[in-house]
C-alpha cells in the first residue's frame, strides 16, 4: 500500500471499485471476456483485486480507481514476464474495461503466506527462499527496473517456490519510488533516499530476512537502521549472516547478482558442518554395529570352547 494516512485509505475503500459485490459478472468492453467476482483479495492506491471465476478457470482481477496507474501496472507486468526464464511473478492475461474503469487480469497464484509457510517448515527456509528472491532481482535489474515495494505481503510461496504478488511498486532505476511500505522502505530508517536503484531493493531484502527471523521483535524507527543491525547481532538464526546483512542494510552491494553470491558461498558454508555432522553420525552407528558383532562372534566362540571343554570332561 502506498505510503499515507489511515483516512485517504478509508477514501479509497469507500471507491465504488473496492466493494464489488461477490457474483457481480464484469465483461470487457472490447474483448467480451466474462469474469464472475467470487471474493475481494485486497485493495491499495490504485485499485482492488478480485478472485474472479472464468469459463476457463480462476485468475486475478484488478480493477482501478486511479487508470493510468492501472496501465502503468500492466506495462510492470509485462516486463516482469519478458524477464528471462520462469518469473517470479503473475503472467498477465489481458486488460479491458467495465463500467469506466479499467481493469487487468492476471494468474491468481495458490500458495502460502511468506510467514506461515517459514513457520510451518523452519527457519532454514529463509535464506532458500531469499537467494530465490535474490536471483530474479537480478535478472529484473538487468531489464534496468526494480521491484520497488518488496514486503512479504506481496511474496507467496507457491510449492517450494517464492512469488511475487502485486507489481505495483516496479519502477525504472533512476525515477523516484512512489509506492512502498514504510517497515521495508529505507528512506523510513534514514539508510538512504528513494531513488529506484538496486541497493533499495536490497536494503528490502535484508528487512525481511531479519523480520522472518525475529518476527515478535519489530523495532521503532528512533535508533534508525542502528535498530535493526542489533536485531541481527542478537539473533542466532541470523548470527551466520551478520556482516551480509548489515552490509545490505548500508548499501555495500551494488546489485543482487553480489548479495545472491555473497549468500549462497555463506549459507553453502553453514550447511557444510551440518552435512560433516550427519556424516559421523553415520560413521559412529556403523562403528557401534561392528563392535557389537565383533562382541558377539567372540561371546559365541568362547560358548563354543566351553561346551567343548564340558564335553571332553564328561568323557
Amino acid at each position: 500500500v502506498q505510503e499515507g494516512d489511515g483516512c485517504a485509505m478509508m477514501h479509497l475503500a469507500k471507491n465504488p471499485a473496492a466493494n464489488i459485490k461477490p457474483g457481480t459478472l464484469i465483461i470487457g468492453k472490447w474483448h467480451k471476456n466474462r469474469y464472475q467476482i467470487v471474493k475481494q483479495l485486497g485493495y491499495g492506491s490504485i485499485g482492488a483485486v478480485y478472485l474472479v471465476r472464468s469459463p476457463v478457470g480462476h485468475y486475478a482481477l484488478k480493477i482501478g480507481y486511479d487508470n493510468m496507474g492501472i496501465i502503468s501496472e500492466v506495462n510492470a507486468l509485462k516486463r516482469l514476464t519478458s524477464v528471462q526464464g520462469q518469473s517470479l511473478g503473475p503472467f498477465f492475461v489481458e486488460m479491458d474495461d467495465w463500467n469506466g474503469w479499467t481493469f487487468y487480469v492476471m494468474e491468481y497464484i495458490h500458495g502460502q503466506p511468506l510467514f506461515s509457510f517459514v513457520q510451518k517448515n523452519g527457519r532454514e527456509w529463509i535464506v532458500v527462499l531469499m537467494l530465490q528472491l535474490l536471483a530474479e532481482l537480478k535478472k529484473l535489474h538487468g531489464e534496468g527496473y526494480i521491484f520497488g515495494d518488496l514486503k512479504p505481503d506481496n511474496l507467496l510461496v507457491s510449492g517450494q517456490r517464492i512469488r511475487w504478488l502485486d507489481v505495483g511498486g516496479v519502477t525504472k532505476i533512476g525515477h523516484s519510488v512512489k509506492e512502498f511500505t514504510s517497515f521495508y522502505d529505507r528512506a523510513h530508517w534514514g539508510a538512504g533516499t528513494r531513488k529506484a536503484e538496486p541497493s533499495y531493493d536490497l536494503f528490502s531484502v535484508a528487512v525481511i530476512f531479519i523480520h522472518l527471523a525475529c518476527p515478535h521483535q519489530l523495532p521503532k524507527k528512533e535508533a534508525g537502521i542502528k535498530q535493526l543491525e542489533k536485531l541481527v547481532l542478537a539473533s542466532r538464526t541470523l548470527h551466520p549472516y551478520q556482516s551480509i546483512l548489515i552490509g545490505a542494510l548500508r548499501g555495500a552491494y551494488e546489485h543482487a547478482g553480489k548479495l545472491h553470491g555473497a549468500l549462497l558461498e555463506k549459507a553453502s558454508g553453514v550447511q557444510r558442518p551440518a552435512a560433516a555432522s550427519r556424516v559421523e553420525k553415520k560413521r559412529l552407528k556403523r562403528r557401534k554395529k561392528w563392535s557389537l558383532f565383533k562382541s558377539i562372534i567372540v561371546m559365541a566362540f568362547l560358548f563354543l570352547l566351553f561346551f567343548i571343554y564340558l564335553h571332553f570332561k564328561g568323557i
